[in-house]
């Protein structure tokens, strides 16, 4: 059985433990999604590879104005040996507007964030890469670090016929990723 300051210490603990996990849910996503991912399908010979940075979107005024931080990046998706698409010379650009960047990821929580992607492969009717919206990058462990992400089309967002067309996606469209040390 345990006695007063043995159950004042383990309280002490735990509270402490809450405090450090509130903590690091705040400051958790951001930084740990920047870096190198890799998604690897030996099987179907695919090779996913995206680097990701820390940015800020800067929103407009008759949005409510102000900024928001997000991630962006550039990817390299390989099959079978062969490049398929390689924007990844885009990384390091410094565009004005962050939905220029091949990869966007926005509304970062704890655990997921929405996470938007250009397939340079397919392009939609206004001859354009066919850009991804409505897809979800989730964290799935943090050691080793691992995110999913599923990519899916932005229904919500279609203006026009011609933004989603032509339909399919050159790259799997759920992959988990491991961080790798650049």
């Amino acid at each position: 059985m345990m006695n007063k300051l043995s159950v004042k210490i383990l309280f002490i603990a735990l509270l402490l433990a809450g405090l450090n996990a509130t903590s690091f849910a705040q400051t958790f996503p951001i930084d740990f999604c920047t870096g190198t991912w890799r998604y690897t399908n030996q099987t179907a010979g695919e090779v996913f590879t995206m680097k990701l940075k820390k940015c800020t979107l800067n929103i407009p005024d008759d949005w409510g104005g102000g900024t928001e931080e997000c991630v962006t990046g550039a990817y390299i998706f390989s099959k079978n040996g062969r490049t398929i698409i390689d924007c990844m010379n885009m990384y390091s650009m410094s565009y004005k507007d962050v939905f220029d960047y091949p990869i966007i990821i926005l509304n970062i929580n704890s655990t997921t964030a929405t996470f938007s992607i250009k397939d340079y492969f397919k392009k939609n009717g206004w001859g354009k890469p066919k850009r991804f919206t409505d897809g979800q990058l989730t964290i799935i462990s943090q050691n080793p670090p691992k995110i999913k992400i599923e990519i899916k089309a932005g229904e919500g967002l279609v203006m026009n016929s011609k933004d989603v067309f032509p339909e399919g996606i050159t790259f799997p469209s759920e992959m988990i990723l491991t961080k790798i040390a650049e």
